[in-house]
Parts: structure tokens; sequence; C-alpha cells
């Protein structure tokens, strides 16, 4: 999932960059798809592989689902903005989504490991 929102989140900072308004909404649309998906992608027990995937998913179960509601509420009033061709308010809402996922990879995903710069 993490590179699927990568992808999402390059291709609406392009399009929010080039005031490319339809480009906006169907982003929002993947992302509002995205997260209605967030809740089964984390199945208790799943820290396996490269899961960056913190155990305070599975403690605070109750407040992790809640994030998803809120980026959703977010992806959704910047889509509006887009569709109205309300410059401005798309600037504020893009921030307001920025912010909407940090909270929750803040709280809920480690960062990603350190690369080692040794040569061998």
């Amino acid at each position: 999932m993490e590179s699927n929102n990568s992808l999402v989140a390059e291709a609406l900072n392009k399009a929010v960059k080039e005031n490319n308004f339809v480009e906006i909404e169907n982003k929002c649309k993947d992302i509002q798809e995205n997260m209605n998906k967030v809740p089964e992608l984390f199945p208790r027990g799943s820290l396996a592989g490269n899961s960056r995937a913190k155990p305070e998913i599975w403690a605070k179960w109750s407040e992790f689902t809640k994030h998803p509601a809120n980026v959703t509420k977010a992806a959704q009033e910047l889509a509006a903005a887009a569709k109205a061709g309300d410059v401005a308010s798309i600037d504020v809402k893009f921030k307001a989504l920025g912010e909407a996922c940090k909270a929750c990879h803040n709280d809920f995903r480690a960062p990603k490991p350190m690369v080692s710069e040794e040569f061998h």
C-alpha cells in the first residue's frame, strides 16, 4: 500500500502545482478508496516482512481506525475545492490533507530504516 500511496501523493502534488483540477479530483477519489481498505490491511499481528507498522496500531485500534475517516474527509474537501476551481482553497485543503496523513504516520508508522553507507 505504501508504494501505491506514494504514487498517488506524487501525482496529487503535481496536479496541485499545475492547477489540474480534474486530476486533483481523481487522485482524491483514489485516496478515499485507499482509506476504505486501511483497517483490513492491518490484521492483528501483521508485522511481518518490511512492514513499518508499529505495534501501537493494535494497542490503540479505535484511535488508529479514526485516521482513515479524517483523511477521507480532507480528501473530499480538497476534491470539492478542485471542482469549484478555487485555487486558494485548494492550497489550504491540500495542506490539511497532508496533515491528516502525517497524523497517522507519526503515531502508527515507524521511520524508514537507515541505509548503511559502508562500502565493502
